[in-house]
């Protein structure tokens, strides 16, 4: 029976092939050259499996030149680099293998006596065929179950040794066709995986006066896979860098303001924050009941709606239901537009139709933060256009509310919710409180405070209560402004289906001690509303992507989900990630143009006007990403 898994992710794969590629041709230089089956019948079957090539950890005297557990040794070494891990920071190892080496003391102790490893808990599994799975499936539960951070699987087989010509020579090579066809099909070599939880910007950046995106204590630094010295901002920067970099097809992100369109965007992935309530927050670790909403990141729109379609669905414990329900975009509706969960669709209109009668609001307002990104949207506005699609231009948007007044909900709402979060999921677990969050932190400062300071965990200590008549007016006040004043009375006035604007400012070099060149989003209105938003990866400046934020209505993600479907198909946009490495000299002029621009930029903090140490400016995220280290943490 399948086992799922909803909290690890593949971060790296790696592999080990022996010596030079050996065809066909050439196979009986290695192995026996097995003559009992014609060769019309050997064509035919290597036709059919369409192998060209093996690899052989044996000479043409069958001597062994690589053994089992170096292969895999092999394998573990390329995985760890390419991860820019090191063998100290695994903590189970499990291995998989047909069983030709021996089961005491067992393959996976070979491998790490091979590899001299510091001491790790091992397993490993023998059997034919299925040992590798079951390998894949211990290391995933080790992960999953909270027993390690990371964990790596790893297979190697060496089948060469069943067929040296020293095991035929005495009955003339001749044998039946079970040897010929395993002798055609099988090759050495040795494959692994590195398994993790995903990375994200620590406290979803609601925690210092400046901290990069993408960093947290324990996962350290996210990185870009376009260009590895550049942020992936975020702050569910893991889940949109594993699926960029193909680690998995799908990801789910959490978001505040900015939490998933960024790091999106900065990815190259499409990124879907749904209207607050559409995707139950129970089991999330929150930061704000009237604005976190957890949802999908993918490679594309059909993806991500597919994911939507299994996600979705009406949750009695999710607080828009209950509590907050008073606040909820469906307050004002005569019936909740959320149904059960499998029964929401979000894929039938992806199709050549998607686009049809649907009308396109520019919100030019919400550009400006950035030329290279604006100049991207402009084309993009071009080559749509003229396949067809309708646009209204000229569109302003502004919030009645402020920063300020989104933070006292947000700093209302934080220390309430990771209390309630801490006492149903954590009762008897170390951490109790914020109060022991900002001691551990105190306690290991080398390592939790290198770069920034806990100034918002501090002020959480001392905020207001949510039972406090101020901040449930602050927050009606934020909801009208956002909501009826904003949104829905420009896509009434302009009778637009979609609104659309740059995301966010392109990625700059990631900094440790918060986001220089972090130049603005076009997140925050429609987050402090609790309306849906959606990232559309639309072009690339200097290697780097450049996302469309598609939002509008409450529970308009279908019509929006085939308007991006559209706009995907004219523009076919998205490139793979190459992960550049930039020289020094590159590095250091690209963070200079960043300072030189962020100086020059209004700074947008969700701090009160009147301080100067603000959080994280991409927005909040809660503790529900995926996929640690080096790949993927921003916030």
């Amino acid at each position: 029976m399948p086992v799922s898994y909803s909290n690890v992710y593949l971060q790296s794969a790696g592999m080990f092939l022996p010596g030079a590629p050996v065809d066909n041709a050439g196979m009986d230089a290695f192995v026996a050259p097995l003559n009992r089956i014609s060769e019309r019948i050997k064509r035919r079957i290597l036709a059919e499996n369409g192998i060209q090539t093996r690899h052989y950890a044996i000479n043409g005297e069958g001597q062994t030149v690589f053994s089992n557990a170096r292969m895999a040794a092999g394998a573990i070494e390329e995985t760890l680099a390419l991860a820019g891990k090191k063998l100290c920071d695994i903590g189970f190892l499990s291995s998989g293998s047909s069983g030709g080496d021996t089961l005491m003391p067992g393959f996976a102790s070979m491998i790490q006596g091979e590899m001299a490893a510091p001491p790790m808990e091992t397993l490993s599994v023998h059997g034919v065929c299925a040992a590798s799975v079951g390998a894949m499936q211990a290391a995933a539960m080790a992960v999953e179950s909270g027993a390690h951070a990371l964990a790596l699987s790893v297979a190697s087989e060496m089948p060469s040794r069943l067929f040296k010509r020293s095991r035929f020579a005495a009955q003339g090579y001749d044998t039946d066709f079970d040897a010929h066809f395993l002798r055609w099909m099988l090759s050495d070599g040795a494959g692994a995986v590195l398994l993790g939880k995903a990375n994200m910007s620590e406290w979803a950046g609601f925690r210092s006066s400046g901290l990069a995106s993408g960093w947290s204590g324990r996962g350290g630094q996210t990185r870009n896979p376009y260009i590895v010295d550049m942020s992936p901002w975020g702050s569910s920067s893991g889940s949109a860098v594993a699926v960029a970099a193909s680690y998995v097809p799908l990801a789910l992100g959490a978001e505040t303001d900015g939490s998933i369109l960024c790091p999106a965007a900065a990815c190259g992935v499409v990124g879907l924050k749904p209207t607050i309530g559409v995707t139950s927050r129970t089991g999330v670790l929150p930061l704000s009941f009237a604005q976190d909403s957890p949802g999908p990141m993918g490679r594309s729109v059909r993806d991500v709606a597919a994911m939507m379609e299994i996600i979705a669905g009406y949750d009695p414990e999710d607080p828009a239901n209950g509590e907050y329900a008073w606040s909820s975009p469906a307050a004002n509706l005569p019936e909740h537009p959320v149904g059960d969960p499998g029964t929401m669709d979000y894929t039938s209109g992806l199709n050549e139709f998607a686009l049809h009668d649907k009308r396109i609001g520019i919100a030019r307002s919400l550009w400006g933060f950035d030329a290279n990104a604006d100049a991207v949207m402009e084309a993009a506005i071009e080559r749509l256009a003229n396949a067809g699609v309708v646009f209204v231009d000229g569109i302003d948007l502004y919030m009645n509310a402020t920063s300020d007044s989104e933070y006292t909900v947000l700093i209302t709402e934080f220390p309430e919710g990771v209390q309630r979060f801490l006492d149903r999921y954590m009762p008897d677990g170390p951490i109790r409180s914020i109060a022991d969050v900002i001691a551990y932190n105190n306690e290991h400062a080398d390592t939790e405070l290198q770069w920034g300071d806990q100034v918002v965990l501090e002020r959480a200590l001392e905020s207001g209560s949510i039972d406090d008549p101020f901040y449930r007016d602050t927050l009606a006040a934020n909801n009208k402004g956002t909501r009826d004043e904003a949104i829905d009375a420009v896509m009434d006035q302009y009778q637009v289906d979609v609104l659309i604007a740059p995301t966010v400012s392109l990625p700059a070099p990631i900094n440790p001690g918060g986001d220089v060149g972090f130049n603005g989003a076009s997140a925050q209105i429609p987050a402090v509303a609790g309306y849906p938003s959606l990232n559309l990866p639309i072009g690339m400046v200097d290697g780097l992507p450049v996302g469309m934020n598609l939002f509008g209505r409450a529970y308009s993600e279908k019509t929006w989900l085939e308007v991006a479907y559209g706009f995907e198909q004219i523009l076919q946009a998205r490139q793979a990630p190459q992960f550049v490495a930039l020289d020094p000299q590159t590095l250091a002029a690209d963070r200079t143009a960043a300072e030189a621009a962020s100086a020059d930029t209004p700074e947008d903090s969700l701090l009160p006007a009147d301080d100067s140490t603000p959080p994280d400016d991409s927005g909040g995220d809660e503790g529900a990403d995926p996929s640690e280290g080096d790949p993927s943490d921003n916030g």
